[in-house]
């Protein structure tokens, strides 16, 4: 049994059908029947035909999707379709592929399913499958996180049980407390260390991104808890492993804690330069080291982030105490920052080369491999510098025996935990710039390419947004009167509603409360339904207040495709004004 989710169209023109009449229904206009198709030769062949004029790329993608409608997915199998309003129906494949030549166009591909649900709320669905839920396609399979098994249990009634540990720390984790247990029992030699993903994290908290507040009540609970995550989980991405660790349990014989006792084990192992992996049962202790150091000065300068013992914060002496509470903005430790290590090209090892290696290994892997420059470690696994084509010609022309040593050249890099912002201009300078973990080991590498990618995502929301509120402006200002837009407003400041002249005074929010008015329902006169629209307003709102809050974290895919079928349906609304 396998899990598929197909969906009902850009702007759920296919929506209604589909769950009045049990289909799944794949779209694409003017292709014409599939039944005959022997594979994908034959459906490029149908796609080609109906879209004669698109690139390449395109065609082989929705060859795939098609294909997979008409060969792969099986009786019995388990479909998902995601719903205009933001809900979810699930059922059953009851039917083979078949063509409805009499149906609309776009309306013809068809399979036949028995739907189960057909109104489940976003949160019946954990953050992680959530996120797989969310892809653009049309068609596409749900292949991780056990989806199939998951989906089955939903239908069941049973909930979604989570994905079962397979390879991700911390995927079997059902609550807080079964967290805080196992870093216990790892303090006392009882247990595996508790690893866990930052998305794990926060879902077990009820976040899915890491905004202020979720991350002030994640770092009260964990220090209430006198528990300590390394690497600190304001940091790196969604997928970063981070380990939950005792801080504030009583010393152990030497007088010291967990934490200091793992910081003082750091030790170098010349045949293991790489930080360890996230399936070790250990913790790794040089990151560690660099952990606590950095806490220590956090704490010496008296800012948010404490350790607690019993509850209390540990003592940090009197100048720590008079200026505890004060914070700031420049408090690395306890604020969301956008930092260097939250891009995913931060946390994948760069390709390097020991120092003790020959010239000429550097200049083969370098043209093999088609770089520009290459990170030169030490024996500790700590950043020498780079060589590059240039450095090499240069140590050439000096001495033609030089070493690799003679061309290692400095390199521009910059701790993960810096602020993204202050390392721009010297990515913009060099063209990229070489990132370290705590332990100060190469941990990844950050280009102009990176940056742009990342921003991109973070600020098409925003634009989104942005247009949504002027178009529903514009289709306000047009459609219904001054004193139905002064009614809405004066249900909560009756003084800006008097001066209010046009739908500019209407907050995001009020919109959804505007069309709730029956008579600036009906002066608007608006071809859709009353309630699914102001629904769709109501999650708008609430998604831009969201997006006030500042979070490290993208939004997700299922966030973005309801703005752009939101925003498709107003720039249709706002045409016919």
């Amino acid at each position: 049994m396998r899990a598929w989710v197909v969906r009902a169209g850009r702007q759920g023109e296919r929506e209604a059908e589909a769950l009045q009449q049990g289909l799944v229904i794949a779209g694409w206009p003017g292709t014409s029947d599939l039944s005959s198709s022997a594979g994908r030769t034959d459906i490029r062949r149908i796609v080609q035909i109906a879209y004669p004029d698109e690139n390449d790329y395109t065609l082989r993608n929705w060859t795939g999707q098609l294909l997979r409608f008409r060969h792969e997915i099986a009786l019995n199998d388990l479909i998902a379709l995601p719903r205009m309003n933001g809900q979810y129906a699930i059922g059953r494949v009851i039917g083979e592929y078949a063509y409805r030549s009499d149906a609309d166009d776009g309306m013809r591909h068809i399979r036949r399913v028995a739907w189960a649900e057909t109104g489940l709320p976003r949160d019946t669905f954990r953050p992680d499958l959530l996120q797989s839920l969310g892809s653009l396609l049309t068609v596409f399979e749900l292949r991780r996180f056990d989806a199939a098994r998951r989906l089955a249990q939903v239908m069941e009634g049973s909930g979604d049980p989570g994905r079962p540990e397979d390879g991700e720390p911390g995927a079997s984790f059902e609550g807080r407390r079964q967290l805080f247990d196992q870093a216990r029992a790892h303090e006392g030699g009882t247990g595996r260390p508790a690893k866990l993903t930052i998305r794990k994290l926060l879902e077990l908290w009820g976040a899915e991104r890491r905004d202020a507040p979720s991350v002030a009540r994640i770092q009260r609970d964990l220090d209430d808890a006198g528990l300590l995550c390394v690497p600190l989980f304001t940091e790196g991405t969604l997928d970063s492993i981070v380990t939950v660790l005792v801080a504030g349990a009583e010393p152990a014989e030497d007088g010291s804690s967990q934490i200091t006792r793992i910081a003082r084990s750091a030790t170098v192992d010349p045949t293991n330069l790489t930080a360890s992996s996230s399936e070790d049962d250990e913790v790794d202790s040089a990151e560690m080291s660099g952990v606590v150091e950095r806490v220590s000065m956090a704490a010496r300068r008296g800012q948010a982030l404490h350790l607690v013992t019993d509850g209390q914060p540990m003592d940090q002496g009197d100048e720590a105490d008079d200026r505890g509470d004060e914070g700031g903005a420049d408090d690395d430790l306890a604020s969301v920052a956008y930092l260097v290590g939250n891009l995913p090209s931060a946390r994948r090892r760069p390709e390097s080369i020991p120092v003790t290696a020959t010239l000429k290994s550097a200049t083969t892997i370098m043209m093999l491999k088609q770089f520009s420059q290459l990170p030169v470690l030490d024996d500790h696994g700590r950043l020498l510098g780079v060589v590059s084509w240039l450095s090499i010609g240069q140590a050439l022309l000096v001495n033609p025996d030089a070493r690799l040593s003679d061309a290692v050249v400095p390199a521009p890099e910059a701790a993960a935990s810096e602020h993204l912002l202050d390392c721009l201009p010297h990515i913009e300078k060099h063209g990229y710039m070489l990132v370290r973990d705590d332990a100060h080991r190469v941990c990844g590498i950050v280009t102009p390419s990176d940056v742009a990618v990342e921003f991109r995502s973070r600020v098409s929301p925003f634009v989104l947004v942005e247009e949504v509120e002027q178009r529903l402006r514009r289709i306000v200002d047009q459609r219904v009167s001054l004193d139905h837009i002064r009614e809405c407003i004066a249900a909560r400041n009756k003084k800006k509603a008097a001066k209010a002249e046009d739908a500019s005074e209407l907050t995001l929010g009020n919109y959804r409360h505007l069309f709730l008015l029956p008579g600036a329902w009906k002066e608007a006169g608006l071809p859709v339904d009353q309630h699914h629209f102001t629904e769709a307003l109501k999650r708008c709102a609430d998604l831009r207040n969201d997006l006030m809050h500042f979070s490290p974290d993208p939004v997700s895919e299922g966030d973005i495709q309801f703005l752009n079928g939101l925003l498709d349906l107003l720039r249709k609304l706002d045409g016919q004004g």
